[in-house]
């Protein structure tokens, strides 16, 4: 459960670190306009509300909670790396590449699903508060830190591209640790484990 809410947390975190805050600053950051930036950010929330729909559709028809959630989590993480790293394209591309990271975002879902998946019928809310708890912990942390990152090397006058490497990192770091976990987590689909107890 714990792990599950590891997961869920980094890869919660880098999403609403994202869309309340970082998304357009980032983008203004790397040249957009401030209209273009907002608008390119906002687009990671219908990618997230297309992903939280088929996500947990496709955990349930594999019966897996790990495949869906690596992939959701490696799509966030190469589409974030994209949007920092490489040389934009077009306005419609860069707001793409947002789409996907929101659809990607969308397996923090299955950290609500992975950990009821290992308690007792009677804890399965406990374990959503938990999960829940944690998510907004991690968040609030990873909103704070690259703002300090920026701050730092805008003082040192670096490039505005740089500063948004820079501070973009914190949120690659989670999504790395988040892959990380989904990697080494046990599968927990009841019907993946009660299929595994058969055999």
């Amino acid at each position: 459960m714990w792990v599950a809410a590891g997961i869920g947390a980094f890869t919660f975190g880098a999403l609403l670190a994202a869309g309340v805050v970082w998304a357009p600053k980032l983008m203004l950051a790397r040249g957009l306009s401030p209209g273009t930036a907002s608008f390119a950010a906002s687009m990671l929330w219908l990618g997230l509300a297309l992903g939280c729909i088929i996500v947990p559709w496709w955990s349930d028809a594999v019966a897996r909670r790990k495949l869906p959630t690596a992939s959701g989590i490696a799509i966030q993480l190469l589409a974030l790396a994209a949007l920092v790293h490489l040389p934009l394209g077009s306005d419609a591309v860069t707001m793409a590449l947002w789409f996907v990271f929101g659809f990607g975002a969308a397996a923090h879902m299955l950290a609500f699903s992975a950990a009821a998946d290992v308690v007792k019928v009677e804890l399965i809310g406990t374990s959503a508060a938990i999960v829940n708890g944690t998510m907004f912990l991690v968040s609030g942390l990873l909103i704070a830190r690259p703002g300090q990152l920026a701050e730092r090397f805008a003082a040192q006058a670096a490039a505005a591209p740089q500063v948004a490497e820079r501070a973009a990192l914190p949120l690659e770091l989670a999504l790395v640790a988040a892959l990380v976990l989904a990697l080494l987590i046990r599968e927990s689909h009841p019907r993946a484990r009660g299929k595994a107890a058969a055999m």
